[in-house]
């Protein structure tokens, strides 16, 4: 790992410190408050008079983008394009472990807090039977699209493409919690504490990237990290060459 490398390896770690500390904070705040905050309850007052046919209809789809089979399926296709480009595993087995360990993490938190959902008159579908915090959905959802955006952003070479891929999958994420609070499913704390997680989370796993990934060699595509700040050190998208198979984006 280069110079500028290790600079940015500290900085995702500082990055990804903060993240865990403000999602201790707010879980430890969710616990002890032990009612939802009038946040919550003014948000929820604010979200049922707006509900339309429409956009229910529009909520109750993208809201699946977020559900546990989902996720997966688009990790598992958002980790075979990053092989493809890479003809590396560093990516693809950071992406798939990040999803499957947050997942794990988020229902052991779930039964810690045990936080009650919004009332089951505001839900709009069948009823949820486990904890409200923090909500899977917008968590699992957005280290997926989030940090699988910025994974394939960072083997693609042209700036409109990559800014493109991690505009895409930021706002996705951000529908996707949208929509767990108009369907009536979560406390708007729960899904900012599911953006905090996924902060962390997202934080280590560039920090880790960058870490491990390997010095450029001759063969370079765009450096594997391009996105997450590594530059040179991250061999995998080197402008004007690529390893053989993986087609450049310009």
């Amino acid at each position: 790992m280069s110079d500028r490398g290790s600079v940015t390896s500290r900085r995702w770690l500082v990055v990804a410190v903060l993240g865990w500390v403000a999602f201790l904070l707010m879980t430890l705040w969710v616990q002890q408050l032990g009612r939802p905050p009038v946040l919550d309850s003014s948000v929820l007052t604010m979200v049922l008079p707006t509900r339309t046919a429409l956009a229910t209809t529009v909520a109750i789809d993208v809201t699946r983008w977020g559900s546990y089979p989902v996720v997966y399926l688009i990790a598992l296709v958002i980790a075979a394009l990053l092989w493809w480009r890479t003809r590396r595993l560093l990516l693809p087995l950071t992406l798939m472990i990040t999803v499957v360990e947050t997942g794990a993490f988020v229902t052991l938190v779930k039964e810690v807090i045990a936080r009650q959902r919004p009332p089951l008159s505001a839900a709009l579908g069948a009823p949820a039977t486990d904890g409200s915090f923090p909500s899977g959905h917008t968590t699992s959802g957005a280290v997926v699209w989030v940090l699988g955006a910025a994974f394939l952003a960072s083997t693609l070479t042209a700036r409109w493409a990559r800014a493109a891929v991690v505009t895409a999958g930021v706002v996705i994420a951000v529908a996707i919690g949208f929509t767990r609070v108009y369907l009536g499913y979560h406390w708007t704390t729960d899904v900012l504490g599911g953006w905090l997680l996924t902060l962390a989370v997202g934080a280590t796993a560039a920090c880790f990237v960058v870490r491990f990934t390997p010095p450029r060699e001759p063969l370079g595509g765009l450096p594997p990290g391009a996105m997450l700040g590594a530059g040179p050190a991250l061999p995998w998208a080197t402008t004007g060459s690529s390893l053989p198979g993986a087609p450049v984006v310009r």
